[in-house]
């Protein structure tokens, strides 16, 4: 049983997930009352929270430090790979 956390709304037929929320799932109609949401169909991009508040996106700034971060990962999927085996 999910309860949406911005309406309280019981197991929600749909969901999608809310920055606003903590990158939580919120239900549909809770999305759509949002004064971030776009309702244009020729859009992608329903949510336009990361595109009015670039500053809050966490992605790395620079090619290094996302390499970086992808081979940590793949070491860490060796490791449980060699763990499974053994």
């Amino acid at each position: 049983m999910y309860k949406c956390p911005k309406c309280g709304n019981i197991n929600p037929r749909e969901t999608r997930q809310c920055p606003l929320m903590n990158r939580r799932p919120v239900c549909i109609r809770c999305c759509h009352e949002c004064t971030l949401y776009d309702p244009d169909p020729q859009s992608s991009w329903t949510c336009r929270f990361y595109i009015k508040n670039h500053h809050m996106y966490h992605a790395p700034e620079r090619p290094t430090e996302a390499h970086r971060y992808v081979n940590e990962c793949r070491k860490i999927i060796e490791r449980k790979k060699t763990d499974e085996t053994t």
